[in-house]
Parts: C-alpha cells; sequence; structure tokens
C-alpha cells in the first residue's frame, strides 16, 4: 500500500505543477469537407476565338451540355464570408495554408466517353480581360491574378498546357496564397470531329474571384529602444512603434490624450486622433490608445500605452480609474509607485482589481484537482482494502 501511496502523492504533484502548462497538439492535417473548402466549377462557352471574353450559357446542343471538366477548390481557411458581389472572402489565422487545387473529371482526350470530343491545343489562344496576347496556351490555359492592399494588380501567374499530365478524380495542388484580392481564369478549347476533316472548335472558360484576410485582430506596440512587445496599459519613457504582423486590411487608429491646466486644475486634452500604419513610431509624451478593428470578423482590439513620467498618468493607464479619481485618492493619502500602481487607497475606494480575481481562480483550480485526486486516492484504497481482506480470508480458510 506503501508503494500506491507513494505514485498517488507523486502524481498529484506532478499534475498540480505541470498540467496548466501542458500545450494541446492540434492537427495540421486538412480535410476536404463543407466546413473549410469551397468549390468554383461554373463554365460559360466564350464564342470561337473572342478572346475568351464573352459569356454565354451552355445550352441543350451545345457539345458541353450535360458535363463539367472539373472544379476548382479553395482549402485550409479559418472561416468564410461573402462579399457584395457574392465572391468568398476566406478568413486565415497563424498556421493557416489557403491552397487552391484542380479536380479533373475527364479523360481529355475521351470527353463525357466520346472518342470525337476532346480538349483541343489551343496554338493562338489569347485571352482579352488578362490582356494577354496571342501565344500558344496549350491543352487548356490557367492565369491567377493577384491584387494587392495598395489596389496594385500583380503579374498574372500563368500555366499553359494545364491540363495535359494531371490525373483524373486527383486533388492537384496549384499554389498556396496569402492576404489579398484574387482572380482565377481556366481558358481551354474543345475540338469536336466532324465529318472528314471538317472539326468543329468551341472556347469555354470557368472563372472565378476570391479574397483572403487575415482573420486576427492583433496591434504589437514595440519599445523603440528595447524593442520588446508593449503590452496594454505598459508604460515607457522612449516611446513605441506599430507592428501589425502583416495584416493589410485592419483598420487601425491611435489617439493621443495629455495632461493640459484648465479652470479646475489638470485635465484631459486630446491632441490628435487619426489612423495609424504599420511601422510608425511614437516619441512625444502622452497617453496612446491604440484600437484595431477588423471588418470581416467585426473584432476590436484596444491596448494603452503610455510614455512619460508623469506619475498621475502612470497611475491612470496602469489602473484604469480616472485621472480625477487619481488625484482625489492621493489628496488622501493614496501613492504611486514607479509602475503607476496604487496603494495606501482608503478602504472606501477600492475596488477588486483583475490580479485578485485570477489568483483566486487558479486556487480554485488548483483546489478542485487535488479534490479529485484524493476521491481517486480513496477509491483505491478501499479497493485495496478489501483485496487485502479477501486474501487474508483465503489464507485462514486453507490454514
Amino acid at each position: 500500500m506503501k508503494n500506491i501511496e507513494k505514485i498517488l502523492i507523486t502524481g498529484i504533484i506532478f499534475i498540480l505543477i505541470v498540467f496548466p502548462y501542458i500545450p494541446i497538439a492540434q492537427a495540421k492535417e486538412i480535410y476536404l469537407n463543407d466546413m473549410n473548402t469551397v468549390y468554383f466549377e461554373d463554365v460559360v462557352n466564350t464564342g470561337k476565338d473572342s478572346g475568351y471574353s464573352k459569356t454565354n450559357a451552355i445550352k441543350k446542343g451545345d457539345p458541353h451540355y450535360g458535363w463539367k471538366l472539373g472544379k476548382f477548390a479553395l482549402t485550409g481557411f479559418s472561416s468564410k464570408r461573402k462579399d457584395e458581389k457574392g465572391n468568398w472572402i476566406l478568413l486565415k489565422n497563424v498556421g493557416d495554408e489557403i491552397t487552391l487545387y484542380f479536380n479533373l473529371l475527364q479523360n481529355i482526350d475521351k470527353l463525357d466517353k466520346n472518342e470525337n470530343l476532346k480538349i483541343a491545343i489551343d496554338k493562338n489562344g489569347y485571352d482579352n480581360e488578362f490582356n494577354i496576347k496571342p501565344t500558344n496556351f496549350g491543352k487548356g490555359f490557367l492565369i491567377i491574378r493577384k491584387t494587392d492592399a495598395t489596389g496594385n494588380k500583380n503579374e498574372p501567374e500563368m500555366y499553359n498546357n494545364y491540363l495535359k499530365g494531371i490525373k483524373v478524380g486527383a486533388n492537384t495542388k496549384v499554389n498556396i496564397y496569402e492576404e489579398g484580392d484574387y482572380e482565377v481564369a481556366l481558358d481551354y478549347e474543345i475540338v469536336e470531329k466532324g465529318f472528314a476533316l471538317f472539326n468543329n472548335y468551341h472556347n469555354y472558360r470557368i472563372r472565378f474571384s476570391f479574397s483572403i484576410r487575415n482573420g486576427n485582430c492583433m496591434i504589437y506596440p514595440f519599445d523603440v529602444k528595447t524593442k520588446e512587445e508593449l503590452k496594454n496599459t505598459s508604460i515607457t519613457e522612449n516611446g513605441f512603434y506599430l507592428d501589425l504582423a502583416n495584416s493589410k486590411y485592419l483598420n487601425v487608429n491611435i489617439k493621443k490624450e495629455v495632461l493640459k491646466e484648465g479652470a479646475e486644475g489638470l485635465i484631459e486634452d486630446t491632441r490628435f486622433n487619426r489612423p495609424a500604419k504599420s511601422g510608425e513610431e511614437f516619441t512625444e509624451e502622452g497617453i496612446y490608445t491604440i484600437t484595431a478593428m477588423n471588418e470581416y470578423t467585426g473584432e476590436t482590439t484596444i491596448k494603452k500605452i503610455y510614455i512619460g513620467k508623469d506619475k498621475i498618468l502612470k497611475a491612470h493607464v496602469q489602473t484604469g480609474r480616472s485621472i480625477e479619481n487619481i488625484r482625489e485618492l492621493t489628496k488622501l493619502g493614496a501613492t504611486i509607485d514607479e509602475e503607476g500602481n496604487l496603494s495606501n487607497i482608503p478602504k472606501e475606494y477600492q475596488i477588486e482589481d483583475y490580479n485578485t480575481n485570477k489568483n483566486q481562480i487558479i486556487k480554485n483550480y488548483l483546489f478542485v484537482i487535488s479534490i479529485l485526486f484524493i476521491i481517486v486516492f480513496v477509491i483505491l484504497k478501499i479497493i485495496y482494502n478489501k483485496k487485502n481482506k479477501m486474501k487474508k480470508r483465503e489464507n485462514h480458510e486453507k490454514n
């Protein structure tokens, strides 16, 4: 029994010390399902030799009627929504890899199981929308163009002869994409064998747009000298700069307040309240309130930083109390340390702070775990005692 007690006591100590810090493993494998995948498969007849610019519906009598060449799939995002035009906005978090795939559904040399219908080599293809001059498109021409946060349209990625060599039924990876707006088009030509050498050619297109945005709403102020990250309610004499962690589409605003002499003494005065950008530095004395808003998730993050040495402003940022309240407390004997913490506060003015609540939660947590282990210990001891009594009884009966 002594060994069991030692094991249980060691286990209790281990759990109480280590358990709160054990990270929870997260699976990185991505599955194609309705929760984190969107598909694009709509095709139009673009007319013959029109630069793939027309958008005719495929009707009965069209050789493409009743079957689909394949479909694109975007996966790896955390959540999604649609914009006012009906295009998908995909939200990504840290670690997400938003990947585009293409799934070919047909044998390109025997479309719809018809030996007289196949993907043709478009030797002199051109695309009006993407301003691609006549070139050899081959068997399918894939175009992907990104527009960044500045509105700049990048040079498109182009994959000629794209459909050749793709395995039917497989999810063929195209690429991984980061924040931005994307336009995708797959241009392809179909040849329909006719009588003798009179073949018919038809042009088709799968075309769609999507956007990728960071799902977080984080802003990171760093001390301009020490380069250390400043948390909410931090105090620095050096100043700080902003890092938006490559989130190009966050709306960030910053407000600066200072103390100013007024008719009733020192009062708060707003010096500016304006948009801010990544990398911008702030070194003048004042209280800075930084607000970041992600319009795609509706989330808002607020951080307050104080630059300077004024103890009243330090306490205002550190405690969240109003300046009037802090001034009143100092008149009644309260003191402010270098970090802005208040002490010697009269009881009638004391408020429960966050750290007190946090410490109580931790204590409750440890207490519950201890009780659970004590219950397990008692149960095991009862079982052990019963087995021990049965063993003694059996030995007694044998004798």
